[in-house]
């Protein structure tokens, strides 16, 4: 645990340094605090079990490595059949789908399955669960337009670190009065393409076609912060 303590620790400060430049942010607000729950975790463990008979610790070793490969055959078997299953309900409409990924659902285990099937314009997503049997209609999730303003906001960096990391990226481009409001959203995070998550990204435009503030991560960023814009402009 404290060998992991030290890893973390090391990791943080090296982020700079070895971490391609796009991914920093993401990178550094996660890894260094999942590697120290992970060592907190082992170091409590280790603690608990100091006064175990070796005989034990060596069963219970073996037992806990028996579940855990069970389980993850019991997924990959479970990801196939929730594939298959999604592919029957499709059905014609699979001749339009690029990409077909299922992801398991929070506290489904491996029954209980999210699966995006993705075309040329938008996203065809259904819960599926294996116990029992059921697939749920379809839902339809537009990708979002590409326009003008939609292009010239990829030139900015914090968007171009968005695209970098979404799988299922979704557009929403609203017009509120004299603001413009374009919402990204990856599928994996926020449901249907609406909700927010902690990797959504908001561009606020003002009237005059200039990006006011972009929210992301949990943080604005202003036009004068430094990974605000590659290429400082409006559209």
């Amino acid at each position: 645990g404290g060998v992991w303590l030290l890893l973390a620790a090391g990791l943080w400060l090296s982020m700079p340094y070895v971490v391609p430049q796009p991914m920093l942010l993401m990178a550094r607000q996660s890894a260094a605090a999942h590697i120290v729950a992970c060592s907190m975790l082992v170091m409590l463990v280790a603690w608990g079990s100091r006064d175990w008979p070796v005989h034990r610790a060596v069963f219970l070793g073996r037992l806990g490595v028996a579940v855990l490969a069970a389980y993850v055959a019991l997924c990959a078997l479970s990801q196939v059949a929730v594939r298959r299953q999604m592919a029957y309900t499709l059905g014609s409409q699979m001749d339009t789908v690029r990409r077909l990924s299922v992801l398991p659902l929070p506290g489904g285990g491996a029954f209980h399955w999210r699966a995006i099937a993705e075309t040329d314009s938008a996203y065809l997503v259904s819960w599926v669960s294996l116990m029992p049997g059921t697939v749920t209609p379809p839902q339809v999730i537009p990708k979002g337009p590409d326009n003008e303003v939609t292009r010239a906001l990829s030139r900015y960096r914090l968007v171009q670190i968005f695209w970098n990391f979404a799988r299922f990226p979704v557009l929403d481009y609203r017009e509120l009065g004299s603001e413009t409001v374009v919402h990204y959203a990856d599928l994996r995070f926020s449901g249907d393409g609406r909700g927010r998550s902690r990797f959504t990204l908001t561009v606020y435009l003002d009237p005059t076609g200039q990006v006011r503030v972009i929210e992301f991560l949990n943080r604005s960023f202003q036009p004068q912060h430094p990974e605000f814009a590659a290429q400082p402009g409006g559209w």
